[in-house]
């Protein structure tokens, strides 16, 4: 999923005329499809991210449990997640463009077409579980399908028995959500009782107990001050999926 950011359309060179003037205000730069859905995009964000949206939101969409994971507390919840984008973000671990694009659309300030068009202009995957596990796997992306404990990098799968070693996959769960959120990695993201230095030694176990996992995601792994460990995979290359 990419992030949506203003793209650098270049300004048309004007043709030579002996009337400059009348060649400079005769014509200027088109708006792209892209222009237009960034625009839209963002007046959207500004409108999710509202008080009103927010109770909207927690009152009418949000089930129980989904609430009693926030804290059974809207003011608390926009305390710790900043607003109404970083609640969606918890609960569902996706990035912040689809976390707009989907309030969006269950609040009623998008349409379904809306949707499909900010999804595609924004290169973001399909609604389809299916087709967009298919095309993240297809990108290269990691990929977590939490039902069958399968995770895929850059197109192949990691051969792994998850299963077996169940505190590697739940350090490697841990870390992409918490990388979807652009937060750290430190001992209280395994409870308050935690160990200093847990976060290190889970990380050396998950090389231990899974060789085949990527290098390339292993040194993703950096110190961000004592005990703490940031994975740093761009959040639109993250992708959690519970279909087999």
């Amino acid at each position: 999923m990419m992030t949506m950011s203003r793209s650098q359309t270049p300004i048309p060179e004007l043709a030579k005329s002996a009337v400059v003037v009348a060649a400079t205000s005769a014509k200027t730069p088109q708006r792209t499809p892209f222009d237009k859905a960034y625009d839209y995009f963002h007046e959207t964000r500004r409108k999710v991210n509202t008080l009103a949206t927010a109770e909207r939101l927690w009152e009418r969409i949000l089930t129980a449990p989904q609430r009693r994971s926030l804290g059974n507390s809207l003011m608390e919840a926009l305390q710790i997640h900043r607003n109404t984008v970083g609640m969606w973000k918890h609960i569902h671990q996706v990035s912040d463009q689809r976390a707009v694009i989907d309030i969006g659309e269950k609040v009623g300030f998008l349409s379904s077409s809306d949707v499909d068009w900010l999804l595609r202009e924004g290169g973001d995957l399909p609604r389809s579980p299916e087709d967009a596990m298919d095309e993240a796997i297809h990108r290269g992306d990691l990929v977590i399908v939490r039902a069958s404990r399968t995770v895929y990098w850059k197109g192949d799968r990691v051969e792994a028995d998850w299963v077996k070693n169940n505190v590697s996959w739940n350090f490697l769960n841990i870390a992409c959500e918490l990388a979807l959120q652009n937060k750290p990695i430190d001992r209280y993201s395994f409870g308050e009782h935690a160990a200093e230095n847990v976060v290190t030694k889970k990380k050396s176990r998950l090389m231990r107990q899974i060789p085949h996992f990527p290098l390339e995601l292993y040194d993703a792994f950096v110190s961000a001050g004592r005990g703490t460990q940031r994975f740093n995979v761009p959040a639109n290359r993250i992708h959690f999926f519970d279909n087999e």
